[in-house]
C-alpha cells in the first residue's frame, strides 16, 4: 500500500481514512445534539381543544380570527370594563394552545381591532378609534414577536370605521367599512394603502340611505367586490344583501342586491378557484325561527345561483366563511336552541350547499373561522360566564369533534328565493388625513383555561401546570408576555 507523506512523517492511507470518518461522525452527532437543544425549538403539538382566554378585570370580545401558518391564530377585538372605554387587543396563539403574545392598544378613546394583513415586517392590524363624537380608521403594525412598529389613524371630521382588510395582487391593501362623509346617511368606505400604511386613495360609495361593507375580495380582472348590506334600494326600509363591484381605482361598475321582504345582511365573502362568489350572513326571512344564517352563491357578475337558509327555532347567524384546501365551505356563527352547552358553532358544507356537519361548542358564538393544511379548523368568539365576557378559541379536527364532549347538531337547510335588483351607487372621492399616534401598545397578562381538560380519565381534576413545563397544555396558566 502506498504511504501518504506529510511534512512530519508518513501515515498509512487506511488509518487516515478512518480518522477522517471518525471526525465527520463526531461533528454530525454534535450538530444534531445542538439542534435538539437550544438551537431548535421542539415542534409545536397540534391541539384538539377549546380554550377560554381571560383578561383580569375586563370583558374581552373577539371581532376576527385569522389562522396562522404555525397552526395557531391571531385574535383581534377589544376589552372593556363596565362603563369604561374600549381598548383594542391583539392576541397571538400557538398551535399547541399557548399564548405567544398579547397586546393592548389604548388610544385615549374607544378603540377596536377588526382585521389584519400579513406584510414582510409583521402584522398590519386595522380597526377604528373614537374620540368624542367622531371615529377614525386605526392602523397598527406589529412585528411577528408582537413588538410595535407604528400606530396611526386615517380619517376626517366625520366618522370612518374599518371592518375588513384584504391584500391586492400588487401587495397593497384595501380597507373596508363605513363613513358618514358621503351622500347618504352612511356610505361604504373603501381605502387603498400600501404595506407601510401610506394612503393611496379613499372613496365613499353610497346612495340615499345607509350602506355598509363588511368584507371584500379582489376579482380576476383586478377589480374589487364588496359585500354588506344596503337600505338605499328597499321600499320598506329593510336591509338587503349588497354586492358592490368597483374597478381597480375604486370607481363603481355595478351593484347587485338580494333580499326577501325582511332584513338580511352579508357578513363574509369568499372567492372560489373556479370563479364563484360565496356569501354568508343572516336573514329574518329564512323561515326557521328568529334570525337564520344563510349561504348564497353567485357568479362573478353577481347573478344569484342559489341561496339556502340554515337555522333552528332560535337565534342563528353566520358571521364568517372560508374555503378548505379541498374546496369545501367552512362557516362560523351561532346556532342557539339546540344544545345546553352553548351556541358557538362551526359548520362544513359542500359546494352545492349540502350540510356535511355542524357542531356546537361552549360559548355564545364564533365570529371567525380559519382552516389549516393539516385538515383542521379553528374558531373564535366569546362566552358570558360568572358576570364576565371571555374570549374563546378552539382548534378542532376536520370533522369538528373535540376530544371533550360536545353536542353535534343537524340544522335544517331551506332554499331561499332572493329578489334581485340592479342599481348604481355614487362614488365620492374623500380627502382623508393620516395622523401618527403617540401610542405604545402594552403587554397584557392573560389567563388561559383548557375547557376540555377539566377531568382526567379517572374522573379526578387535572393538575395545574406552570408555563415552564414544555410540551404541556395548561388548565389554568397565567401567561405574562415579556416586553
Amino acid at each position: 500500500m502506498r504511504p501518504i507523506f506529510v511534512k512530519k512523517g508518513k501515515y498509512p492511507l487506511m488509518k487516515v481514512m478512518k480518522a477522517i470518518v471518525s471526525v465527520i461522525c463526531v461533528v454530525a452527532i454534535t450538530i444534531s445534539a445542538m439542534g435538539q437543544t437550544k438551537g431548535r425549538r421542539p415542534k409545536a403539538k397540534r391541539i384538539n381543544s377549546q380554550f377560554s382566554i381571560k383578561i383580569e378585570g375586563y370583558d374581552a370580545f373577539v371581532n376576527k380570527l385569522i389562522a396562522t401558518r404555525d397552526g395557531g391564530a391571531l385574535l383581534l377585538g377589544y376589552i372593556q370594563k363596565e362603563g369604561g372605554q374600549q381598548k383594542a387587543i391583539a392576541i397571538k396563539t400557538l398551535g399547541n394552545g399557548r399564548i405567544l403574545w398579547a397586546k393592548e392598544i389604548s388610544t385615549g378613546g374607544n378603540a377596536q381591532l377588526w382585521d389584519a394583513g400579513l406584510t414582510r415586517e409583521g402584522y398590519l392590524l386595522c380597526g377604528f378609534t373614537q374620540s368624542g363624537n367622531n371615529s377614525d380608521a386605526l392602523l397598527v403594525l406589529l412585528d411577528f414577536r408582537g413588538n410595535p412598529r407604528w400606530v396611526k389613524t386615517i380619517g376626517s371630521s366625520a366618522d370612518e370605521k374599518i371592518f375588513d382588510m384584504f391584500i391586492t395582487r400588487t401587495l397593497d391593501f384595501i380597507l373596508l367599512g363605513m363613513t358618514s362623509s358621503g351622500v347618504g346617511k352612511g356610505d361604504v368606505l373603501a381605502i387603498k394603502i400600501n404595506s407601510k400604511g401610506e394612503l393611496q386613495w379613499a372613496k365613499a360609495l353610497g346612495s340615499t340611505e345607509l350602506d355598509i361593507a363588511y368584507n371584500g375580495v379582489q376579482l380576476p380582472d383586478r377589480g374589487f367586490l364588496f359585500a354588506g348590506y344596503t337600505r338605499s334600494f328597499t321600499d320598506n326600509g329593510n336591509w338587503d344583501v349588497m354586492l358592490l363591484k368597483t374597478d381597480p381605482n375604486g370607481l363603481v361598475e355595478w351593484i347587485q342586491t338580494f333580499g326577501t321582504d325582511k332584513n338580511e345582511t352579508a357578513r363574509s365573502i369568499a372567492l372560489t378557484k373556479d370563479g364563484e362568489i360565496i356569501l354568508s350572513g343572516f336573514t329574518l326571512g329564512g323561515g326557521h325561527g328568529f334570525w337564520d344564517g344563510f349561504l348564497a352563491v353567485t357568479d362573478l357578475n353577481g347573478n344569484l345561483k342559489w341561496a339556502k337558509s340554515i337555522g333552528t327555532s332560535g337565534d342563528d347567524r353566520l358571521y364568517d366563511v372560508t374555503l378548505t384546501s379541498s374546496g369545501e365551505i367552512a362557516l362560523a356563527g351561532q346556532m342557539s336552541g339546540l344544545s345546553p352547552i352553548g351556541s358557538a358553532s362551526l359548520l362544513l358544507m359542500d359546494r352545492q350547499g349540502n350540510l356535511e356537519w355542524a357542531n356546537v361548542y361552549a360559548g355564545n358564538s364564533f365570529l371567525g373561522v380559519g382552516t389549516y393544511k393539516d385538515s383542521a379548523l379553528t374558531g373564535a368568539g366569546d362566552v358570558y360566564s360568572t358576570g364576565r365576557t371571555y374570549t374563546l378559541w378552539a382548534r378542532v379536527p376536520y370533522k369538528g369533534k373535540l376530544k371533550c364532549q360536545n353536542d353535534s347538531i343537524q340544522p335544517s337547510v331551506k332554499d331561499l328565493n332572493f329578489n334581485s335588483l340592479l342599481g348604481l351607487f355614487e362614488a365620492t372621492p374623500l380627502t382623508l388625513t393620516e395622523r401618527p399616534l403617540s401610542v405604545q401598545p402594552e403587554d397584557l397578562t392573560v389567563k388561559i383555561e383548557d375547557l376540555c381538560a377539566e377531568k382526567s380519565k379517572t374522573g379526578k381534576k387535572t393538575k395545574t401546570r406552570t408555563s415552564s413545563q414544555r410540551g404541556t397544555t395548561d388548565k389554568k396558566t397565567t401567561v405574562p408576555v415579556k416586553k
